[in-house]
């Protein structure tokens, strides 16, 4: 069985670990960049008499600021990826379960969340892993009655829960959503500090 609270704390790390190897490449890149400048000035200072000595400070000024902006930037920029790619990851993640693993996971939603006369309507990609037998065998389980839809939804994969009062939409699509809502304040404070 998927042990969510694991899962996602493993999420958090990776993310965290990925966050901090792109900052870490982004440091050297600004280090890089200073000592360049650094060279250059001295360079300049060499050569020229006062009034280029003078030119190359403020160049060299203008040209610090200037790398301490991008090298912000090319920061900011890593995190953004990194914060998106987290949730692409957890995706994925479920995506690529193997089919016992993927109907455990369907099952555990069914089991949670569905009520007695339910239709669930399934992914149009697991219509050859998620069948009749399996959603009676759940229901069975449950002790309620389910239908399974002939209709399909077009996510990559989760169900509908179709009630007579409400419907529920156990997509990954909206799963993953609901941990993102969750979770992106406390990983964007990691990564932003």
């Amino acid at each position: 069985m998927l042990d969510t609270k694991n899962f996602i704390d493993n999420l958090k790390a990776q993310a965290h670990l990925k966050a901090q190897e792109i900052i870490d490449m982004a440091n050297v890149v600004r280090d890089d960049a200073f000592k360049m400048q650094e060279n250059e000035h001295a360079e300049a200072l060499a050569k020229n008499a006062r009034a280029i000595d003078d030119a190359s400070k403020q160049s060299f000024s203008r040209h610090s600021i200037i790398a301490k902006k991008e090298a912000t930037n090319i920061i900011a920029n890593a995190k953004h990826i990194a914060l998106a790619s987290i949730y692409d990851l957890a995706k994925q993640y479920f995506i690529s379960l193997n089919d016992t693993k993927y109907k455990e996971f369907i099952e555990r939603l069914i089991m949670a969340h569905a009520n007695n006369g339910d239709t669930v309507v399934i992914a149009e990609k697991d219509t050859k892993r998620i069948t009749t037998d399996f959603i009676d065998t759940c229901a069975t389980k449950a002790r309620i009655k389910l239908i399974l839809s002939i209709d399909t939804h077009p996510f990559d994969g989760g169900i509908f829960l179709q009630g007579s009062k409400y419907d529920k939409n156990l997509t990954l699509n909206a799963l993953i959503n609901a941990v993102k809502e969750d979770t992106e304040a406390e990983i964007t404070k990691i990564l932003f500090g």
